[in-house]
């Protein structure tokens, strides 16, 4: 009786061992396939490519003559470009992009940037420029290229990008907001002594004003995040679609070369935009939603000034 048992015995354990073995198998096999379909999609790039977006980056940048004669006196000139060409290649690692430093001839320090950095850049020298004025010329450089690329961005050499959901969040935004001349620009933010500062929402007791009115009246809600219209609303940054830029060439661009925000600087980056189109950030409810780095402290330390009191700073 007892060896009839161990024979039972003997076949239940085979027949376990059987079936972990099928599992186990069954189980390489699933793997495998998945591993091999990943493989093959991999390995075939058109593929990939068919999906990316392709990016026209125009890079503004003015250094003095101090600067470009001294590597040490341009240093601060030489890591605040070299950080927004940092910003660009790691948040469109997944698109293909072409980068230009928008310029002039014997006033930037492209020279000083790691070598690498040089493979990455082309340099645009305008001729016959003011050069407070040469922000505008970045405009010729985007509509040339209006039928090479899907998107076209603006950005001044001290704007830091830490957002590899750029292009998502403006393409939703300009698909829900369902108006082709509704441009959505970043706020700008600095980091100094440990603090993050949004350094264009800010009271000044000593001038009795705001830099945080929004016209709530042209306020967008698109899901749970909210965008208005601010009394300022500059960031260094502008990025159109090409819907967008052909709206713009097509306007015949009177504003080009136009003071009419702050100063030069300022219009070129921004107030040039007002020409055709209404411009929206991230409402004071999620500020963080599209923000760039200011890689500077100059504003937050203004800012932290005892006649200064800061609305909205994040803890």
């Amino acid at each position: 009786m007892k060896s009839i048992w161990r024979f039972l015995s003997l076949i239940l354990a085979l027949i376990i061992e059987l079936y972990r073995w099928i599992v186990s198998q069954l189980r390489r096999f699933v793997v495998y396939n998945r591993r091999t379909r990943v493989i093959h999609i991999l390995a075939d790039r058109t593929r990939i490519e068919k999906n990316k977006s392709t990016v026209l980056v125009v890079i503004t940048h003015i250094a003095s003559s101090d600067e470009i004669r001294s590597a040490k006196k341009g240093s601060d000139k030489v890591e605040k470009l070299n950080k927004t060409i940092e910003g660009v290649v790691s948040s469109l690692a997944h698109c293909e992009w072409e980068i230009i430093i928008n310029t002039m001839r014997g006033r930037h320090i492209t020279a000083y940037l790691p070598e690498y950095q040089h493979s990455l850049i082309k340099v645009q020298e305008q001729e016959e420029c003011d050069p407070m004025f040469v922000g505008f010329k970045a405009q010729d450089e985007l509509i040339e290229r209006i039928d090479k690329f899907d998107w076209f961005l603006f950005i001044e050499d001290d704007i830091v990008i830490h957002d590899s959901c750029l292009l998502d969040k403006l393409e939703c935004f300009n698909k829900h907001s369902s108006d082709d001349r509704a441009v959505l620009l970043p706020n700008r933010y600095e980091i100094w002594q440990g603090m993050k500062t949004y350094i264009d929402y800010s009271y000044s007791e000593k001038e009795q004003s705001v830099y945080l009115q929004c016209n709530g009246l042209s306020k967008i809600e698109i899901g749970d995040v909210k965008f208005g219209e601010f009394h300022n609303p500059h960031s260094g940054f502008y990025c159109l679609s090409r819907k967008q830029l052909q709206i713009w060439r097509d306007s015949g661009r009177f504003w080009q070369n136009q003071v009419v925000l702050a100063g030069p600087l300022e219009s070129a980056a921004t107030g040039c935009l007002f020409e055709c189109f209404s411009l929206y950030k991230p409402a004071t409810e999620n500020l963080h939603f599209l923000e760039v780095q200011h890689w500077d402290t100059k504003y937050s330390q203004h800012i932290s000034s005892k006649e200064y009191k800061v609305l909205y700073q994040p803890t």
